[in-house]
C-alpha cells in the first residue's frame, strides 16, 4: 500500500487540509482526523510533507480514495493524544 503515495517531490499540491476534533474516544484521549483533499499528486506530496515533518508515517494514511468532485483524491490520517 505504501507504493501507492511514492512520487516525484517537486510537484506542487492543490491540498485542503481539515481537522475534526469534536469526536474524542474516551476522556482521557482524543482523536483527530486529517482530511487531505487535491489532486492525486498534491495529497501523495502532503502526506510525504507530513511524513518528513515527523507527523505521522506513510502506511499510517488511508488509500487513495476518489474526493468529492471529478479529479480529486482525499486520504484521512486519524491522530490520538492523551489529554490532562
Amino acid at each position: 500500500m505504501q507504493t501507492n503515495f511514492l512520487t516525484d517531490p517537486e510537484e506542487n499540491p492543490d491540498v485542503r487540509v481539515s481537522i475534526d476534533t469534536s469526536d474524542p474516544t474516551s476522556c482521557n484521549r482524543e482523536s483527530v482526523r486529517v482530511l487531505l483533499i487535491g489532486s492525486r499528486l498534491g495529497v501523495i506530496r502532503a502526506i510525504h510533507k507530513f511524513y518528513r515533518l515527523k507527523v505521522a508515517e506513510v502506511g499510517d494514511w488511508s488509500p487513495l480514495q476518489p474526493g468529492p468532485k471529478p479529479g480529486e483524491f482525499m486520504s484521512i490520517l486519524t491522530l490520538h493524544f492523551a489529554i490532562a
